[in-house]
């Protein structure tokens, strides 16, 4: 490395020694850290390591001679003030809480799905639900993942949000986060309705967005940044190609919902920016964006957590809107009926809902599975029935008819046994059946 008239001349061990010339014009940021030297351009950051230097002091001398000769450049006074402007502000504190604060909820979302199976039902995105009204799932699917391969998917995309939130919450600051987060998980939701998904889940929508905010701060705002913020644009673009082209090989990926996080995080950044290089507090708009944010996910909470309570209207109401989705399979309807007749103490109008739903799952497995010809008479049993209760339990008799715990239904069902002494099940949700329909996590994560 060499300071020549016009800039640094830098070399390079690619293929051979090369070099490169840094016009002095083009820096917007030159420090020097323990690890080495910064230099930071309007395309690209890179650090010369202290390690190449003969003396210690060199580096420091280094950046010294740089600064002095950019002083001597035509508003070079002017570049340094921003120069010093960007170090203080690498060394403002800047707690970051957003990444921190949704890395835990996915870790307590995570938690819960293990505790609680209902929870994948409740908080996975489903359009057709969606569109019905369960609007929480716009955000609660963003939180939860896939239990398929253990908690890899979760550990892959808790990796990423700590890489690229540190990148974005730095510069942004918490607030700011939030927002561009907030709205790469409703754009990654979006695009998946778009694409015709048909479950989706996961945070890597948001982590997409953080890529896009990561994006446009190193295209759009270079000069304000310290070097050690950025990433080289080159790594960047790379990164962005390869993740599209992985999403197009692996089937269980959802494309779309990344593509729709890194555009949404990509346009939120210019709104959130503002103020943020400055120390600002948030301006007004941006207050507004952050408080309906806010009251969407208090919101999202309050819905969610009803059916996680087993609140027996909220299920009842779910129940309806599972029917009014015709594509919704046998294993969901099926769950639903069976937690409303033996985890609520519901209504007899309630009880009609679950009745209905055993039905249609019943129809839906042809009344070829035990498991949910089971839960049918359970809900007609429940609902006062006997008699059909009695001739449904028959049926998965007839197809099971090693299983004692659907002989001792009947029995229960016809008096012999105490009617709430039900017996222990075999497994109970719904096993693989001709049709198709099965348990299992969603279709696709992200």
């Amino acid at each position: 490395m060499a300071l020549v008239e016009g800039g640094v001349l830098l070399g390079l061990r690619r293929r051979g020694l090369e070099t490169r010339m840094v016009p002095f014009a083009e820096l917007t940021h030159v420090e020097a850290t323990r690890l080495g030297v910064w230099l930071a351009t309007t395309k690209s950051t890179q650090v010369i390591r202290r390690s190449l230097f003969v003396r210690d002091r060199d580096p420091d001398e280094l950046v010294q001679t740089i600064r002095w000769r950019l002083s001597e450049q035509p508003g070079g006074e002017a570049r340094l003030g921003r120069m010093r402007a960007i170090a203080e502000r690498a060394l403002r504190p800047r707690p970051r809480r957003a990444t921190g604060i949704l890395v835990a909820l996915c870790l307590a979302v995570f938690a819960l799905q293990w505790l609680d199976p209902f929870s994948m039902q409740v908080g996975v995105f489903y359009p057709g639900l969606v569109n019905l009204g369960e609007y929480w799932r716009i955000a609660t699917a963003n939180l939860m993942h896939g239990l398929a391969l253990l908690p890899l998917h979760l550990i892959i995309n808790m990796l990423c949000l700590l890489a690229f939130g540190l990148l974005v919450e730095r510069p942004l600051g918490a607030a700011r986060t939030f927002l561009v987060m907030g709205a790469s998980g409703l754009a990654a939701m979006l695009a998946s309705a778009f694409a015709g998904y048909q479950e989706v889940l996961g945070a890597s929508g948001v982590v997409a967005g953080l890529v896009g905010s990561v994006l446009w701060l190193e295209f759009n705002a270079p000069a304000d940044l310290p070097a050690w913020w950025r990433v080289p644009r080159r790594i960047l673009i790379v990164a962005v190609v390869l993740q599209g082209l992985l999403d197009q090989a692996l089937p269980f990926i959802a494309a779309a919902a990344h593509l729709g996080g890194l555009v949404g995080g990509f346009l939120a950044t210019p709104f959130a920016v503002t103020g943020a290089f400055e120390g600002r507090p948030l301006a007004r708009p941006q207050r507004i964006a952050a408080a309906v944010l806010t009251l969407f996910l208090v919101a999202s909470a309050f819905s969610a957590g009803q059916l996680l309570r087993r609140d027996p209207g909220a299920l009842a109401r779910h129940g309806e809107r599972l029917l009014a989705v015709p594509e919704i399979n046998a294993s969901a309807l099926n769950d639903l009926a069976w937690r409303m007749a033996t985890e609520t103490d519901a209504d007899p109008e309630d009880m009609a809902v679950a009745v209905r739903l055993a039905e249609v799952a019943v129809a839906k497995t042809n009344r070829l599975d035990p498991n949910v010809l089971d839960t049918l008479a359970e809900v007609l049993f429940l609902s006062g029935d006997d008699q059909a209760a009695v001739s449904v339990i028959d049926e998965a008799i007839t197809l099971a008819s090693g299983e004692i715990y659907f002989r001792e239904q009947r029995r229960r069902f016809t008096g012999e046994r105490a009617a709430d002494d039900r017996p222990d099940p075999p497994t109970r949700w719904i096993r693989p059946s001709p049709t198709g329909q099965h348990d299992g996590d969603p279709a696709l994560t992200i």
